[in-house]
């Protein structure tokens, strides 16, 4: 990956879309999809899907959810297989054709499996919506061990040929600092990936899927929970893997964030009823055109309520605390707030996250309140510790200083459990269910009848078959009652139609005073 181009440079090289299609229309397709089914039990995902990709073709995949997005990523990354179809790739030189279902002499044979690994072999690769690293490998570590075919993998290498595998190992270590470098990243080469923010590790992900090899990449939401700053990276980052390396992008997104996607894309492929139609960009901007993803607060505000007042308060390291109340009337002036935060300072490991100061070795500590009544959104970048923050509140993680306070008494040395007896609740981003336990499992370890649960969803369904969305719905079905309730990224993953409810849903538990965080727009 080379450094990022100037403006005006671009402006001067970059093709109109135009003839950049007709540059499209000439190259060879690299995956040719037809016909291709999938049920879960009696439920079907995906009932005919057919499709083709070009080389250097960037691609929306958009649909409500459910409506099989995900399952479709993972069966053209090889980690699940169709019931009926074909697969059809033809990159880095090989073809390959899959037919489904698989017949048992194909299945006996040991190098004719339709795998992960075979499929990445063959040149695709893709990042997930949980990011995936390993959090105790450094960056560079966590990109060097996707490099295909290392001679270190095999015993027999290491003992006797060692010098080929020590310069093997140099040379990768070269590829992934030169990799971080381009990512903005240089300086973190050592650091380990628990150590980064969410956009550092999404960027980290594709360099790491592109170190593998991938010539076709599927990217499950890339762009959600980043801040605006890291939507920008990760986009630049994409443009140039198009532009300067032919990959094929098939990106999956957020509703609030499709808008930035279609700057990209070159066609849309719409997935509904278990079909793929071929949309152009054109088309799917102006049904974006009311995208709510610039202002989530007046959003929330408008859903609120006509007569919904809006305070605004800055934090220290660029976040902003928005806090919102029906009644204009001494709005943000409560002479006793339900909760309140003193000069917070709050550490992971050696790591200060928040109570950064500018000026070494000083440290300032954050500090607001919230008044009963209130609905406050905490925005802030990516990095800041937005879910540091909500665990230090629900005393998941200690607090290094300052004080939490709650209806006038100090809550900072009691245990999680005491605290949530006093009726705070925390509902965390995502991924907080057991995949392997079905929804009507998880409700019940939740103490929760599943009365407010979408009737889209079979409670009978393993947790990790559902989309990203659907899990999404699940946890804020499941979320409790309490007195304040705190929801880290509540909305995300959901799409446009089922927002709005599912946004009721955390008003409608009559919560005394809540906390949403979110990243900047």
């Amino acid at each position: 990956m080379t450094a990022i181009t100037t403006t005006e440079s671009v402006a001067q090289t970059t093709p109109s879309r135009e003839e950049h299609q007709d540059v499209l229309a000439s190259r060879k397709n690299v995956l040719c999809i037809r016909d291709l089914r999938k049920a879960f039990g009696g439920q079907i995902v995906l009932d005919g899907a057919s499709a083709e990709l070009r080389e250097g073709e960037v691609v929306l995949l958009r649909g409500n959810n459910g409506s099989g997005k995900t399952t479709l990523l993972n069966i053209l990354s090889g980690n699940l297989e169709p019931d009926a179809g074909s697969i059809h790739l033809q990159v880095n030189g090989a073809s390959e054709h899959f037919r489904f279902p698989r017949r048992w002499w194909e299945n006996v044979n040991p190098f004719d499996h339709f795998t992960p690994e075979r499929v990445a072999r063959e040149g695709v690769g893709r990042t997930w919506q949980d990011v995936r690293l390993f959090n105790t490998l450094t960056l560079a570590d966590n990109i060097a061990v996707a490099s295909p075919g290392q001679a270190g993998e095999s015993p027999f290498n290491v003992l006797l040929r060692y010098g080929r595998v020590r310069r093997e190992e140099k040379s990768n270590r070269q590829t992934t600092t030169n990799r971080l470098k381009a990512l903005g990243l240089g300086d973190r080469a050592d650091s380990s990936a628990d150590r980064i923010s969410l956009g550092q590790t999404k960027r980290v992900a594709i360099a790491r899927a592109v170190q593998a090899g991938a010539r076709i990449l599927f990217l499950d939401e890339p762009l959600a929970g980043l801040d605006a700053q890291g939507i920008d990276s990760v986009l630049e980052i994409l443009r140039q893997l198009v532009r300067e390396h032919r990959v094929t992008l098939v990106i999956v997104e957020h509703v609030f964030n499709i808008p930035r996607v279609l700057d990209l894309a070159d066609s849309v492929w719409t997935l509904e009823n278990g079909k793929i139609t071929v949309e152009s960009p054109q088309f799917v901007r102006t049904q974006h055109s009311d995208s709510r993803s610039t202002d989530v607060v007046a959003w929330i505000a408008k859903l609120l309520g006509p007569e919904t007042g809006i305070t605004r308060e800055a934090l220290p390291g660029g976040a902003v605390l928005w806090k919102l109340r029906r009644d204009n009337a001494n709005c943000g002036n409560a002479e006793s707030p339900l909760f309140e935060i003193r000069n917070l300072v709050v550490n992971r490991g050696k790591r200060r996250i928040i109570g950064r100061d500018e000026t070494p070795n000083s440290e300032r500590g954050i500090s607001f309140q919230i008044a009963e009544g209130e609905t406050a959104v905490l925005q802030a970048p990516n990095g800041w510790g937005k879910t540091t923050l909500a665990a230090a509140i629900v005393g998941m993680i200690p607090i290094a200083g300052g004080e939490l306070i709650f209806k006038g008494a100090r809550i900072e040395r009691l245990p999680v459990w005491e605290r949530s007896n006093r009726a705070i609740g925390l509902v965390p981003a995502r991924d907080c269910l057991f995949p392997s336990l079905s929804v009507s499992e998880c409700q019940k370890l939740a103490g929760c009848d599943g009365g407010r649960l979408n009737a889209r969803i079979d409670p009978h369904r393993p947790v990790g078959s559902l989309s990203g969305g659907e899990r999404q719905q699940a946890v804020l079905a499941m979320a409790r009652a309490t007195e304040f309730g705190i929801y880290d990224e509540p909305l995300s993953a959901i799409d446009q139609g089922l927002v709005e409810q599912s946004f009721r849903r955390v008003t409608e538990l009559g919560h005394k005073a809540i906390l949403i965080l979110i990243p900047h727009a």
